[in-house]
């Protein structure tokens, strides 16, 4: 039996009469309305027998409302609408003609002027996309929000395709097999809460576990935006917003269901380009393993990009992968392959053997270092990011205390006899701060103090390195005194060159004539993570 079972929720709506009266009359096969009345009852009941009642004294919410529905439910298809719509002569038939059993479909959607339920004379609505989240202006916070695709509605190419691909779509109206809806474990509340985000779920579950989200133009419905003429009939309190869109958000890592065999980067490459969305964030795929390298050029930059980090499943032909500081552990995943050398140097070899892997530089040192070892001319150059995110401007002045951030390798002289030398200067206090938690807690030790000193006088000549202790000082204006390393040449005249104690005290003379702090913030802002996040661009 081909009968649609159509679900309503139902909160204080003031046309939930006449959308079921209008679902009754213009459906041309077997139907069932099955209302669901959150905390009230409506001015006037449908006395019909393909309509029945469910009636709450407390309210459940949306989703809870349409799962009662669909609990009883005896058609074949599920409809779900608004209790503010109106309906093309023959919606039912026409959806469920072009309805495969892992499909769902979205009639298209014009807009009703309610009072004289009529339908609004202007486009429709056909195509809709989610966007990228990091707009802190969206409702709900920055989440997968459903857009109107303007490109895809302006595009004449596409208007005479009458079933197509849609990304999303509003949520006020949509149909399937009623056994799809189980197979998805559709409404999920817990989770999202009792409101938000229900075509987000819906059809992510729908398009990464195998299945199509179509819209079916052959026929319509047009939607009440109810707005504040209206009101909305369930509340939405910000910790109601804020549980929808941090479990959708969800959706950017690996997996968020269980029965997900696709990730979100496979959907956005099916429809790309997409407004809003970077390309880094689709193709980027970085690997990395613990350390302070690791976690900047990997989980802070596939933070950045919202881009996968780790990935234990699903490759992708369009993926990019960078390898930071360790050697690929399987090249034959699909996709391009960068190896980031940072300072390794043992990757030298392993690179040597493999010329057909990509090659990450992190210096102006280490990328002529590596052009020569390797005889590559393809190396790219894409320096570390400084911690200063938030660019905190210190608040001291004076020279009063000094420090380093680093592993026991930043101080490879004499501590005591370094701390004779800067207390000579009238430096009492220094600070080490090693294995940092994460650039806020690097950036409040630098508050703390007036001057870095950093001394690898052991280290020898090591290209591959980079000066990013250096930059992390400059980017809150904090000068660097320094054993000078050629890995440094990048910001040369940036730093205080020292080669010995004396050196030191000079150094310190020389500061406290004064120094032009934000000449060194300026230089730093080249290393800021806004301005290091396009480099990566070359590698897709």
């Amino acid at each position: 039996m081909n009968m649609v079972s159509v679900a309503i929720p139902s909160r204080n709506e003031q046309f939930l009469t006449p959308t079921i009266k209008d679902l009754l009359a213009k459906a041309r096969g077997d139907i069932e309305v099955i209302v669901a009345l959150e905390g009230y009852w409506p001015d006037e009941m449908v006395e019909d027998p393909r309509v029945h009642y469910i009636h709450s004294e407390t309210p459940r919410g949306m989703r809870g409302a349409i799962n009662a529905c669909a609990a009883i439910a005896k058609g074949k298809y599920l409809l779900k609408c608004d209790a503010h719509c109106m309906f093309d002569e023959g919606f039912d038939v026409k959806l469920i003609a072009d309805l495969e059993p892992n499909w769902i479909a979205v009639p298209r959607r014009y807009s009703l002027d309610a009072e004289n339920w009529t339908q609004v004379e202007k486009k429709p609505i056909d195509y809709m996309f989610l966007c990228y989240p990091n707009d802190k202006n969206d409702f709900g916070g920055p989440s997968l929000h459903g857009r109107t695709w303007n490109q895809r509605q302006s595009n004449a190419e596409l208007k005479d395709i009458l079933i197509d691909d849609l990304m999303s779509a509003q949520g006020s109206c949509w149909i399937m097999h009623r056994d799809y809806f189980y197979k998805l474990d559709l409404l999920d509340d817990v989770n999202y809460g009792h409101f938000c985000f229900e075509f987000q779920e819906i059809g992510l579950k729908c398009w990464l576990s195998g299945g199509r989200v179509i819209r079916n133009k052959k026929t319509w419905y047009a939607h009440l935006h109810k707005g504040r003429k209206y009101g909305r009939g369930w509340p939405l309190g910000r910790s109601t917003l804020d549980k929808g869109a941090k479990f959708s958000n969800k959706w950017m890592d690996i997996k968020n269901w269980q029965g997900q065999n696709r990730d979100i980067r496979w959907l956005i490459n099916k429809f790309w380009p997409v407004p809003t969305w970077p390309e880094e964030s689709v193709k980027l795929v970085f690997h990395n393993e613990g350390g302070g390298s690791g976690i900047i050029r990997g989980a802070q930059m596939a933070e950045r990009f919202k881009a996968r980090r780790n990935p234990p499943e699903w490759s992708y032909d369009f993926d990019v992968h960078i390898w930071v500081k360790q050697q690929p552990a399987d090249m034959a995943l699909p996709g391009k392959h960068y190896l980031d050398v940072l300072d390794e140097p043992r990757r030298v070899e392993w690179l040597l053997q493999h010329p057909e892997c990509g090659v990450i530089s992190s210096s102006e040192s280490g990328h002529e270092y590596l052009k020569e070892k390797l005889g590559r001319d393809d190396i790219h150059l894409i320096p570390q990011h400084h911690c200063n995110f938030g660019r905190v401007v210190r608040g001291r002045s004076g020279m009063l205390v000094a420090g380093v951030v680093g592993g026991q390798g930043a101080i490879q002289c004499d501590l005591e006899e370094l701390k004779s030398n800067l207390a000579m200067k009238g430096i009492t206090e220094f600070k080490w701060l090693q294995n940092p938690k994460g650039p806020e807690e690097i950036v409040e030790f630098y508050k703390g103090i007036d001057v870095q000193i950093v001394w690898r006088s052991e280290s020898g000549d090591r290209p591959l390195k980079n000066p990013l202790k250096i930059i992390n000082a400059m980017s809150l204006g904090i000068p660097t005194i320094a054993y000078p390393e050629i890995g440094y040449q990048e910001v040369e005249g940036y730093y205080w060159r020292a080669g010995d104690m004396r050196d030191v005290r000079k150094a310190i003379d020389k500061l406290n004539a004064g120094f032009n702090a934000q000449l060194l913030i300026d230089k730093a802002e080249e290393y800021h993570i806004d301005n290091i996040a396009p480099l990566y661009k070359g590698l897709l």
